[in-house]
Formats: structure tokens, sequence, C-alpha cells
């Protein structure tokens, strides 16, 4: 939880928009019954976030990321 939340503060600074960033897919898939939910689950959902965070850092520390408004 450490680095999603060390990212979020570095998107922050660098008014980077990661407000749409939702799990309803992970909502979905247990209400579906395609997955149990259990601690296995969240620990991949959570791999995969960091995953996502650490591309979106690449690019913009690449200078290819579109920058929203600020955030608040």
């Amino acid at each position: 939880m450490t680095d999603i939340l060390d990212d979020m503060m570095y998107f922050k600074k660098h008014d980077i928009d990661v407000t749409n960033i939702s799990f309803n897919r992970f909502e979905n898939e247990i209400e579906n019954g395609n997955i149990s939910g259990d601690e296995d689950d969240v620990l991949e959902v959570v791999d995969n976030l960091i995953g996502t965070f650490k591309k979106m850092k690449e690019i913009f520390e690449a200078g290819n990321l579109p920058i929203s408004e600020k955030m608040d």
C-alpha cells in the first residue's frame, strides 16, 4: 500500500489526475462469481495497480503523458 500512496502523492505533486482509477471491474468479477475476492485476488489487483502506476510514471517522465487540470 505504501507504493500506491507514494505514487498517488507523486501524481498529485505533478498535477496528474488519477481519479479515474476504479475497482468496479474487480467488484463485478466477484459479483459474477468469476473470482472469489480472496487475498490472492486482492494482491493481484494491487500488483496490477502498482504496475499501472509505474508505467504512468515512466510515460510522464519521458514527457509523453498529457497533464490534466490541477488536482485539489
